[in-house]
């Protein structure tokens, strides 16, 4: 008798998933909320893309150390005690933000630190927070979990810079840090209703202490160097980390000195790729083949879509350049994590999904810095053209080893 092939119906029925989803949807909101609403600080205080590059740097940066930590530490320990760590963080600096923005207090100064802090709490869960898909939904609907995961991250890439941008225009920036903090706050609780010792690998550890978590971090280094598909995968992810990632995080130049909009067309701008992600997300979840020529092809796609919609002079058709993106862009993450995650061993997964994540950390700390300061010079909607291309121009040069990778499996 052959098992039941998975379906999205019989996905959505698999409660763990459901309520780590349902939380996930709202929280993410209120992530992109934060980015939202720190894009915009930065820039009404300085009207600099320097200065946004130099946020994008604080606010990422923290990763390049600690989430590679966080992954070792959620294989070792176990991922939801990690989640909880970081929102009970979360909460904490989006409640100070809150405070000093309604005392009119803000400064580029105080911005940066509070940005720092908050990209050291969510790097350490950056790495469990894509693992724990593979704890909560059996192995065969892996492939369906992660494209709906995505999907709601889309959808909150939608609905949280909108949202954002409304509450920026009717109120100020203090407005979406109260409203981020209730949120954090009730995802911290929904946390709580999973055993505390979910992602937790059954691979016993003999050695304890800071020296063995080191050698844990160096061995799974070895391992994904060693491996003839996640080697050439993930230098890949770093190379177009440092094109494609930024390109989020400079939305507020590009609604400036693009479109000449205002806080409601940077949250239409944003919200329109998230929303180009879901309607694509919504096809692909119902699919459980992950096709290593069709993400590819979703790469350069992306970049072409990015690099054409900062060339034309239209503002409807630039809408719709990044609303394709965004479908581009959910077939190329979701596509790549599926195939990482189809290939890892259980007791190394949350070391090497933060290795993953931490690609996207270089590239967002590095990329928004570079792209930022090169904006002085040929303009944003250059950057974005030279991003475009680079990422075109990396798949294309990529496309052999990682496919070569993938039939070696």
């Amino acid at each position: 008798m052959t098992a039941a092939k998975p379906t999205l119906s019989g996905l959505i029925r698999i409660y763990p998933f459901n309520l780590l989803i349902g939380a996930r949807a709202v929280a993410a909101s209120g992530q992109w909320m934060e980015r939202t609403a720190i894009g915009w600080i930065a820039w009404d205080i300085t009207g600099s893309a320097a200065a946004l590059g130099l946020i994008g740097l604080l606010r990422f940066g923290p990763g390049l150390l600690l989430t590679f930590l966080g992954g070792a530490l959620s294989d070792r320990h176990s991922a939801i005690a990690m989640l909880k760590m970081s929102k009970f963080a979360t909460v904490g600096i989006h409640a100070t933000m809150a405070a000093i923005l309604l005392l009119g207090a803000m400064d580029l100064f105080l911005l940066g630190i509070l940005v720092f802090a908050i990209g050291a709490a969510q790097s350490l869960a950056a790495g469990p927070n894509k693992a724990i898909i593979w704890h909560v939904v059996p192995k065969d609907y892996v492939p369906l979990a992660i494209p709906f995961n995505s999907v709601v991250h889309n959808g909150a890439t939608f609905a949280g810079p909108v949202l954002a941008g409304v509450l920026i225009a009717a109120n100020d920036s203090a407005t979406v840090f109260v409203l981020t903090t209730i949120i954090n706050i009730a995802f911290l609780g929904v946390l709580f209703l999973f055993p505390a010792n979910l992602g937790r690998s059954d691979k016993k550890r003999a050695q304890k202490g800071p020296k063995a978590i080191l050698q844990e971090m160096w061995a799974s280094l070895k391992h994904v160097r060693g491996d003839r598909f996640l080697g050439p995968v993930i230098l890949f992810q770093l190379i177009l980390a440092l094109s494609f990632k930024p390109l989020l995080h400079l939305f507020p130049g590009f609604n400036a000195e693009v479109l000449n909009g205002d806080a409601v067309t940077l949250g239409l701008l944003t919200g329109l790729h998230g929303m180009g992600g879901i309607l694509v997300g919504l096809v692909i979840a119902g699919r459980t083949n992950t096709s290593g020529p069709v993400t590819l092809m979703a790469c350069i796609a992306g970049g072409a879509f990015f690099a054409a919609g900062a060339s034309v002079n239209l503002p409807w058709l630039t809408f719709l350049l990044i609303f394709l993106a965004g479908g581009a862009a959910i077939i190329r993450v979701a596509g790549i994590q599926t195939l990482i995650q189809l290939q890892l061993r259980d007791d190394m997964r949350g070391r090497v999904m933060a290795l993953y994540i931490l690609t996207g950390e270089v590239g967002m700390a590095l990329g928004s810095l570079i792209l930022g300061l090169c904006a002085q010079f040929i303009g944003m909607a250059g950057v974005y053209v030279l991003a475009g291309v680079t990422a075109v121009c990396t798949t294309i040069l990529f496309w052999p080893s990682v496919m070569k990778g993938l039939s070696e499996r």
